[in-house]
């Protein structure tokens, strides 16, 4: 009897050892489009201990559709950037939807004016100085004194 059950405990050990080395613990954090795409893949390539964790109550991540008056509004997926390596693009572009644009580099008022050109290099350098801050030890000395970036912008 113990040698039944030193065999059994052996053998549900190496096949316990054999099945994680075959097919790890997956957890993937997110059911919106990324998370999605990523399990999706993972499944395919034969990996089957996969978890998809999500906070909210539904997936879709930040895409998501309201009620608006009697219609639905979809909210969350305004572009899809890029052609090239990505997944959104390549699962999407068979139904044909996608509408190509060319945006401008343009500011407007709320007025509907446009930004005059001087102005707008100027905002557009102030933002990159802001964004490139955390590796910018200068730029990032002169917002210190405030406590928010917005108010770092309205000083500077």
């Amino acid at each position: 009897m113990v040698v039944k059950t030193l065999v059994f405990l052996c053998f549900n050990l190496f096949f316990s050892i054999y099945c994680i080395r075959d097919s790890p613990s997956v957890v993937v954090v997110g059911a919106g489009p990324s998370g999605i795409a990523a399990a999706t893949k993972l499944l395919k390539h034969n990996f089957t201990n996969v978890i998809v964790l999500e906070a909210e109550d539904r997936i879709g991540g930040r895409i998501r559709s309201i009620k608006f008056g009697d219609a639905y509004v979809d909210l969350g997926a305004e572009w899809c950037h890029g052609e090239k390596d990505n997944i959104v693009y390549s699962m999407i572009n068979k139904y044909n939807i996608l509408k190509h644009t060319n945006l401008s580099n343009k500011l407007i008022y709320s007025n509907g004016k446009y930004i005059e050109d001087d102005i707008y290099k100027a905002l557009i350098d102030f933002a990159e100085s802001i964004d490139a801050s955390q590796t910018n030890p200068i730029t990032e000395a002169s917002c210190k004194q405030f406590l928010s970036i917005g108010e770092c912008f309205v000083k500077r």
